[in-house]
């Protein structure tokens, strides 16, 4: 049985074309129908890293803004344990360099001026602290570290 070229480039452009259709169909729902439509499983939303300077001066918040941050945004390193609060222990302004005689790590932050220290008590689980070697699941302890013009936190940790 002999099957002519024509009809078989037919089929094999139509088969083609739906397997386009398909995998649009599959891949990119919202293309086909020409509305966007939200994905099945939205991703939370994630606050952004730092407080939102509301001027442009060399200080641009205050220590109730950082504090009204602090206590807003989870911590870095994890949540909060269930049945506690977090408890900012200390907010102090200081320089760069007055940060870095305390142990903090900010000489790569060579534009930075003034930074936010919060010292804050938990205790806070350690979910997304990256060390080698066994480390506990929970801390008492953490502190963050805000550039005090751009509201960015620079560093963060638990002692």
């Amino acid at each position: 049985m002999r099957i002519t070229r024509f009809p078989l480039l037919t089929i094999l452009a139509f088969a083609a074309v739906a397997g386009v259709v398909l995998a649009l169909v599959i891949f990119f729902p919202g293309s086909v129908s020409g509305a966007a439509q939200p994905p099945a499983h939205p991703r939370p939303m994630q606050p952004a890293s730092g407080i939102t300077p509301k001027t442009h001066a060399a200080i641009a918040f205050s220590t109730q803004d950082v504090q009204h941050y602090v206590l807003t945004h989870e911590f870095p390193s994890g949540a909060v344990l269930p049945g506690h609060t977090i408890k900012i222990l200390s907010i102090k302004l200081m320089t760069r360099q007055q940060a870095d005689e305390q142990g903090h790590e900010l000489g790569a932050y060579s534009t930075t001026k003034w930074v936010y220290v919060v010292t804050l008590e938990g205790p806070f689980y350690t979910t997304y602290v990256k060390a080698l070697g066994s480390f506990p699941s929970t801390a008492l302890k953490g502190y963050e570290v805000f550039d005090a013009h751009t509201g960015d936190t620079l560093e963060w940790g638990i002692p």
